[in-house]
């Protein structure tokens, strides 16, 4: 029915995966690869929903698959799945050249970013409006950081290097149950500290430029790349 691979999932590795099917059309004398940009969770559920050639062949996504995705490719008869590293990224925490560089830890951007924080034993509100609430010798500066939109491959980069490390490195943490200790290291505030992402490069660019007191998440090739 079709006589070419079928690719599905993230703009992230968009680079990666178009370089991959270029040398393999090239060297193998195939068809190109088609390659539809999906988002890594919605190629998971094309890939995972069948066998044939009406499902997708690869998803290429900055992370591995889940467990949770894992078991519903099982339950469609998606069992023989091979995994493939065909490149290596990061996140970058940047900022304008305008502004002065800070070098924050991961428990002050965790204390900054998430929607509560332990105080005296107990989880309050998030109260710090500026990097000198989190810690005096930073600066006295809003805190404004734009992050991975919650559909984007770096958000799960973000959450495990950046919230999920802060959390376990924070002290003084209350004794929680596993559902509330999920939701404080995993989820960031929402009164405009934090701000999801952009939909492009170039949109978030702008932004970084339009704010010189202000940082974002960025996919370290785009730090290179500009």
């Amino acid at each position: 029915p079709r006589d070419a691979i079928r690719i599905v999932g993230s703009p992230a590795v968009l680079p990666f995966i178009q370089m991959v099917a270029e040398n393999f059309s090239l060297h193998f004398n195939q068809a190109p690869p088609s390659i539809d940009v999906t988002g890594a969770g919605r190629g998971f559920q094309h890939f995972c929903s069948g066998v044939g050639y009406q499902h997708p062949d690869i998803n290429a996504t900055a992370r591995a698959i889940t467990d949770a995705e894992l078991t519903f490719c099982r339950d469609n008869g998606v069992n023989e799945i091979i995994e493939i590293i065909v490149g290596l990224d990061a996140i970058v925490l940047a900022s304008s050249t305008e502004s002065d560089q800070v070098d924050f830890t991961v428990v002050q951007l965790f204390s900054a970013l998430s929607a509560q924080i332990a105080q005296k034993g107990e989880l309050i509100d998030n109260p710090y409006q500026s990097w000198s609430d989190v810690n005096s010798k930073l600066p006295e500066v809003p805190i404004r950081v734009m992050g991975p939109a919650p559909t984007s491959s770096y958000y799960d980069a973000f959450t495990n290097l950046v919230m999920r490390k802060g959390c376990d490195e924070t002290s003084n943490m209350p004794a929680l149950s596993e559902e509330a200790h999920f939701k404080l290291c995993h989820y960031p505030r929402r009164d405009g500290a934090f701000i999801s992402g952009m939909n492009t490069d170039s949109s978030l660019l702008q932004w970084i430029r339009q704010n010189p007191d202000a940082f974002a998440f960025v996919p370290l090739h785009l730090l290179i790349q500009y």
